[in-house]
C-alpha cells in the first residue's frame, strides 16, 4: 500500500479544508454505488483526529491517514491523488503494487 499526491492535490486540500494549522485527513472508503478500484465503493476524505490508524504520511503540514479498519480498501494498491486541470477537481488513479514494481 503506497499513497502518492502531486502538489497540486496538496493545495487542493488546504483550500478545500481551509486549513491554517497542522490537520489530520483521513481517507476512506466510501458506500455509494460505483467506484473504480473497488465496486460500489470510492475514496472519501474528512478532517478528523485518528483512532486506530494503520498508515500515516505527513506532507506539507497535513497529514493523510488510513485507519486499520479501512486498510482493506488500499490493500495491495498504489493510490495516485492528483488535481486534474481539465475537469478543475480532485481525481484519483490506482495501480496495482505488483504492476508498479514490474
Amino acid at each position: 500500500m503506497h499513497l502518492a499526491f502531486d502538489d497540486k492535490a496538496l493545495s487542493w486540500f488546504s483550500d478545500e479544508f481551509g486549513i491554517t494549522a497542522p490537520i489530520s485527513i483521513r481517507l476512506f472508503p466510501q458506500y455509494n454505488g460505483f467506484g473504480i478500484q473497488h465496486k460500489g465503493y470510492s475514496l472519501a476524505f474528512s478532517a478528523e483526529p485518528a483512532t486506530d490508524p494503520s498508515y500515516a504520511a505527513e506532507m506539507n503540514g497535513l497529514t493523510f491517514y488510513i485507519e486499520a479498519s479501512d486498510l482493506w480498501f488500499f490493500k495491495d494498491t498504489k493510490t495516485f491523488l492528483f488535481f486534474d486541470e481539465a475537469q478543475k477537481e480532485l481525481a484519483v488513479r490506482y495501480e496495482d503494487e505488483a504492476s508498479v514494481m514490474n
